[in-house]
């Protein structure tokens, strides 16, 4: 049986569910570093890991061994791949890309405009995927239907402001979410709306559909369940926080995170609580379910694996960073990428790591680093103190000061929109700021973030580097 991972949330429904047998206890075994933070999901098809990065590459690793076998180069963050056909989808810097899945080579590109780097979905020859043109405008956001075979536009949709979320296809109905509170339900033939139902809140969390019901989340800090079919609310569920994390649903019962730093299991009937785990973070990674166990990220820096009948945690591996990446769960191993810059392989324990019966079996190899011959891991290549120190280096070598700059700038007014969105809710509560306010602030800082793009982008094709 095949139980690759494909793309984004495993399948074109976004069910966040696999079928393949997993051992109780894994262990790292490899993990592969980029040029920068991987906030996007691995897709794992034919022995062979695809994951973006923000340093501009989509790579393509060994599955069993995480060796580079090729890696494409765009000119700014790489999204999560989806592959299907042997051909790899992948959105960067405004154009949706399609590779040769062996050998890495453009087969084609389309234009589509303004921000992209988020998940497209192929379901039946057909690429679905959204664009934020105009800069994250209100009525700016675009859902795309183009042939997979060429990129050739089939039709396209307005769907509000400010999406940047993954369509989930089934029963010949797209599903996608929006800045505008909006869940769309479009013809996926035509990109005819069939209908459309708000939350109170804008939505960050791609849609699942099982069963003739679309699970999503809301930043109202609700799971909600609605009608496939008609739109009409079946039930919601409220959560202490944000739910930016996309729903997995298995065995009649429906699994998210949330920003109030649990991870939720509900009946997925009707929407009773489960059970609910803490981490030590907020959890916007979403859960893969496979057989009794979840595998999900948080901004504590760990991959956690907890029991799906009561939510126990079975294990946690601290990676360097926080976990936005959503894990891949295929032929027994679990995938997933780090702000740390690794994407990182876990894998069943050999009976050496196992074993208890002697010292030895439970020691960790070492070796000397090359700079300053301290004692590190076996598996590292300097201590984390030369590293930075190369790595300063390195930048300082490359990067020319107006670049240096842009980058510097960009990462600040990143920070001012995560906090405008963090306080949104309580600045309104409190009467300190009005909804429509809000949506003036958020344009205007997503303008000027697109506006530093641009120069990026430019500073990056003149070479940015010194001279």
């Amino acid at each position: 049986m095949n139980d690759d991972w494909p793309m984004f949330r495993h399948d074109p429904q976004h069910t966040g569910h696999n079928d393949c047998e997993m051992p109780d206890e894994l262990e790292l075994l490899w993990k592969f570093e980029t040029g920068h933070w991987i906030l996007s999901s691995p897709s794992v098809v034919h022995g062979k890991v695809y994951i973006g990065s923000y340093d501009g590459y989509l790579y393509c690793l060994d599955a069993g061994a995480g060796k580079l076998i090729w890696k494409y180069r765009t000119f700014d963050p790489v999204g999560s791949p989806t592959i299907a056909n042997g051909r790899v989808y992948v959105e960067s810097d405004t154009y949706l890309y399609c590779l040769n899945a062996i050998t890495g080579e453009l087969v084609w590109k389309n234009k589509l405009g303004g921000n992209m780097d988020f998940p497209s979905t192929v379901s039946d020859g057909r690429v679905y995927v959204t664009s934020n043109k105009g800069g994250f405008l209100r009525n700016e956001t675009l859902l795309y239907c183009l042939e997979a075979s060429t990129g050739k536009v089939v039709w396209k949709y307005r769907i509000g402001w400010g999406v940047m979320l993954s369509p989930a296809i089934a029963d010949g109905k797209v599903y996608i979410g929006s800045g505008d509170t909006y869940l769309y339900c479009l013809n996926a033939d035509t990109g005819e709306l069939v209908w459309k139902n708000n939350t109170d809140g804008s939505i960050d969390s791609s849609p699942a559909v099982v069963d003739g019901k679309v699970y999503v989340g809301s930043n109202d800090s609700n799971i909600y369940c609605l009608n496939a079919d008609t739109g009409k609310l079946l039930w919601k569920y409220k959560t202490g926080g944000r739910v930016e994390s996309s729903p997995a649903v298995a065995d009649e019962k429906v699994y998210v995170g949330s920003n109030d730093r649990y991870v939720y299991s509900l009946d997925a009937k009707t929407g009773s609580l489960l059970w609910k785990h803490k981490t030590g973070g907020k959890v916007d990674s979403s859960p893969a379910v496979i057989n009794g166990k979840l595998y999900i990220g948080s901004d504590d820096k760990c991959i956690h694996c907890l029991n799906t009948e009561a939510g126990k945690l079975l294990w946690k591996y601290k990676t360097g960073n926080q976990i936005s990446s959503s894990p891949a769960v295929t032929n027994g191993k679990v995938y997933v990428g780090s702000y740390d810059k690794y994407i990182y392989c876990f894998g069943a324990a050999t009976k050496k790591t196992l074993g208890e019966k002697t010292p030895q079996k439970i020691l960790i190899e070492v070796i000397k680093c090359s700079f300053c011959k301290k004692l590190i891991p076996i598996n590292s290549k300097v201590c984390p103190y030369c590293e930075k120190k190369l790595e300063k280096k390195k930048s300082k070598e490359k990067i020319s000061p107006e670049l240096e700059k842009l980058l510097k700038e960009r990462d600040e007014w990143r920070e001012k929109l995560e906090d405008l969105k963090k306080e949104k809710n309580n600045l309104i509560k409190r009467g300190l700021m009005t909804e429509k306010i809000y949506k003036i602030r958020y344009e205007e800082i997503m303008d000027k973030l697109v506006s530093i793009e641009d120069k990026i982008i430019k500073e990056k094709m003149k070479g940015g580097k010194k001279k």
